[in-house]
């Protein structure tokens, strides 16, 4: 999980920890590519609205990385207009959700992409 709010990653870690999930909490996005090639995770959810990288840019990164390539993508912001671009075809991006979102919400989201 990337995002620049640290509230928001721990509710979001303690939410899906409670579900069984592994999470890996990430603050920044610069480093987030890089620390994504290290431990290959199943799943990215990612905040679209980040000071150096937006989300879209970033998940170009990982789709362009055949190593990261085909990991879904969950896309989360407070700015729906953030959400609103089209989808690439073959692009991994398997869920936008408008912050604040309900738990039932992101775990729904979740369980499809996975």
């Amino acid at each position: 999980m990337i995002d620049d709010d640290s509230d928001v990653t721990l509710l979001l870690s303690e939410w899906l920890g409670a579900r069984g999930y592994q999470v890996r909490a990430l603050t920044d996005d610069l480093s987030a590519f890089y620390q994504a090639l290290d431990f290959l995770p199943e799943l990215i959810i990612m905040d679209v609205r980040m000071p150096y990288m937006n989300g879209w840019t970033e998940a170009r990164l990982f789709q362009d990385d055949p190593r990261l390539r085909g990991v879904p993508i969950i896309l989360v912001s407070a700015d729906a207009t953030a959400l609103e671009h089209e989808v690439p075809l073959g692009f991994p991006i398997y869920g936008r959700l408008l912050k604040p979102f309900s738990r039932h919400e992101l775990l729904k989201t979740v369980d499809e992409a996975l």
